[in-house]
């Protein structure tokens, strides 16, 4: 669930898997949106990446919202 609402926010935000990670390694941050990695480091560079673009009050509102439609 909040591995598919990161890809879903990331794909909105029209960023890379490079550019949440903040590196080349983006194999295990694409594993995680897959749902095949369940890390909480990974979900927290998303809050990190959207905290630097002036977005965490949104992201984190999406969130939510997904959580709730979810059940």
């Amino acid at each position: 669930m909040i591995e598919n609402y990161c890809r879903i926010y990331r794909l909105r935000q029209k960023a890379s898997l490079r550019e949440i990670e903040g590196s080349e390694n983006v194999k295990a941050l694409s594993a995680f949106e897959m749902g095949r990695s369940s890390n909480i480091a990974h979900f927290l560079k998303y809050v990190e990446y959207s905290k630097q673009h002036g977005d965490l009050d949104n992201f984190i509102a999406g969130l939510v919202k997904h959580l709730g439609e979810s059940k």
